[in-house]
């Protein structure tokens, strides 16, 4: 195991002790990507996923201006461990594991809105992703 991949599997397990010390946060999480899109957007078609299941730590975040007014709707961010897969813009988020959700569903999730990757040297550790509420 390279050093880089060492230090993606001791962020994960991060992850899962600070879900277990804060307690109210989710750990488990499954992220959705499409598989098949329908041939145009009114046809019929299946739409199919690929997904993964990921370690997460999350939030909510509301941003406002200075007066307190609500600016951008308000989000859930997560943290995700690198070490399952790439969530990607555009990917479906649901809490939960994986052998208690029904993928097929996945259409329905909320949306990911944005992803940031923390990767020095080029390994992947950890992603940020804000989620729809």
């Amino acid at each position: 195991m390279s050093i880089g991949a060492g230090i993606a599997n001791e962020v994960d397990a991060a992850l899962l002790e600070a879900a277990a010390a804060t307690g109210d946060v989710q750990y488990a999480a499954v992220i959705a990507d499409h598989a098949t899109l329908p041939d145009k957007p009114w046809g019929a078609g299946a739409e199919t996923f690929t997904a993964f299941q990921a370690n997460v730590i999350g939030t909510s975040r509301r941003r406002v201006d200075e007066t307190g007014a609500l600016i951008m709707e308000e989000t859930n961010e997560y943290l995700v461990s690198a070490i399952s897969g790439t969530p990607k813009k555009g990917g479906r988020f649901m809490i939960g594991d994986i052998g208690s959700v029904d993928i097929s569903q996945a259409g329905s999730w909320p949306r990911i809105m944005t992803v940031d990757v923390l990767s020095p040297g080029g390994v992947d550790f950890l992603y940020r992703i804000e989620v729809e509420k």
